[in-house]
């Protein structure tokens, strides 16, 4: 138990070099909840197993229901199912295990299933924080990503960024940044937003273009780029960067490893779109410090295994 608060110490330690939220920081707080429990009320009984493998019970159902969702959704149109349904085996595989202990390695299972339920907490209270921050609405830049369109046209969930965006747009104060290069449609996705923009009463003279990224880490980059350009003392100047809310918890992750403090503001989107898209985030804000998720994930499954 000691051992595991030393681990939640190092993490809220990664977590301070943030300067909003990371992923560390609800697992280093689940995991000094957990290990001061026992120290404190039960040093040498299952009660810190038990909460483990509730955590891990509830989390991993959680996880089971979105894959389940989209092998449905997989097989109604007749696409490649193999992916979806081995990783729902695997998971059915962890509950039980979890719930009956039938190995005799389940310990060392249950470590590795902790931390990837953790991960999973931390993704959702990102969210949930982001969500519920009081937002400024007096912005000098107003950021746009782009995302995938047809064509010309933009797609409905762009569309619901943009429209977001307009309600924090003030004429001639704020300049819009629409970013996003040529993907799968016939023109760049910024461009493509700005005709919208300019069909919705912005002021073209308002806004500026970012033509050339092609994915969320490029979109970040790129537009600090450009506002560094356009203003010496960028620094100084408020900036949000408006995406979907499925989409806002990564972006903050990005912003946050870019080094600019930037207030992201999500954008509705429909239920289907938070559960199609939810694995995918969770697995891309996993791969921007992939290294130290592998290493905690090692070190805590041995912990676990051999202490608990």
């Amino acid at each position: 138990m000691y051992t595991l608060l030393l681990i939640s110490a190092i993490l809220l330690i990664i977590a301070s070099k943030h300067n909003f939220i990371s992923m560390f920081t609800a697992t280093s707080i689940v995991l000094f909840a957990v290990s001061a429990i026992g120290i404190i009320f039960a040093p040498h009984s299952n009660i810190i197993l038990n909460i483990i493998v509730t955590i891990n019970v509830i989390t991993d159902v959680f996880i089971l229901a979105i894959i389940s969702y989209r092998l449905y959704q997989k097989a109604k149109v007749k696409a490649s199912i193999a992916l979806h349904l081995t990783a729902s085996i695997l998971y059915i595989a962890m509950i039980i295990v979890n719930l009956f202990k039938i190995f005799d390695l389940y310990k060392y299972i249950i470590g590795m299933n902790l931390y990837l339920s953790l991960i999973v907490l931390s993704h959702l209270l990102g969210n949930l924080i982001i969500k519920y921050k009081k937002i400024d609405t007096d912005f000098d830049y107003i950021v746009v990503l782009g995302g995938s369109m047809k064509g010309i046209e933009l797609s409905e969930l762009i569309k619901q960024r943009m429209i977001t965006s307009f309600a924090y747009y003030r004429t001639n104060k704020s300049i819009m940044i629409f970013s996003g290069g040529k993907s799968n449609g016939d023109i760049e996705e910024s461009v493509a937003m700005k005709n919208f923009a300019v069909e919705n009463h912005i002021q073209d003279t308002d806004i500026l273009l970012e033509k050339l990224a092609m994915n969320t880490m490029q979109n970040i980059e790129y537009v600090r780029n450009l506002v560094q350009q356009q203003d010496e003392n960028c620094n100084s100047k408020k900036v949000c960067v408006i995406t979907n809310n499925f989409h806002a918890y990564r972006t903050k992750l990005i912003c946050n490893k870019m080094k600019v403090n930037w207030t992201v503001v999500p954008a509705e989107s429909n239920p289907t779109s938070k559960i199609n898209t939810y694995l995918i985030e969770l697995l891309a804000a996993i791969y921007l410090d992939i290294l130290i998720h592998i290493t905690l994930i090692i070190i805590i499954t041995i912990i676990i295994g051999r202490f608990v």
